[in-house]
Order: C-alpha cells, then structure tokens, then sequence
C-alpha cells in the first residue's frame, strides 16, 4: 500500500534483495495487490538457516506454482556465490481441484 499497488495487478514481481526475502515473502500476500509472477534470486547458503522451506510453503500455500529454476554460480565451487533464481506463477484455485 505504501507504493500504491492496493487492488492492481503486478505481472511481474522481483525480488533480488540478498536475504531480505525470508521476512518479507508474508507482506507480499497481505495487501489486495495480485501478484501474477514473483521473480526470486535465493542465496544457496541461507536457505536451510533462513526458513527457504517455509518460504517456499508460504509462496506455494497462496497458489503459486514453481515454472522455472536456474542456478547461478558464481565462483562455485570454491563455496561463496553459489544461488537458485526461482520463477513462480500463480494458478486459478480450480487448477488444484481433483
């Protein structure tokens, strides 16, 4: 709401802010603004530590589903840089009905 997004539609919704994401995936759903893709760039190191799977809860719980996957490794293998860019969609409630 502080942006004035209340009641439009965001096609496209980014989100690169190196581990702010984990505490505020559950303010993206909150106001009435649909979130048509959300765009994330997860840091492999945190997720684990972060709650990278009840984010991911959060995110899937609220009818998105996962359409795209990319690793980004940046001076892998020596263990700084490693990341996944997640791309998710979201889907009518009737496509998850039997």
């Amino acid at each position: 709401s502080l942006l004035g997004h209340e009641g439009r539609t965001i096609d496209i919704f980014k989100n690169n802010c190196q581990g702010c994401e984990w505490d505020a995936v559950s303010s993206w759903f909150e106001g009435n603004a649909m979130l048509r893709q959300v765009l994330l760039n997860i840091d492999v190191s945190r997720f684990t530590k972060a709650g990278g799977f009840e984010m991911f809860q959060r995110i899937i719980g609220n009818g998105y589903v996962i359409f795209h996957k990319d690793a980004l490794l940046r001076n892998w293998p020596l263990g700084d840089g490693a990341a996944m860019e997640y791309a998710f969609l979201k889907l009518s409630k009737t496509f998850f009905e039997g």
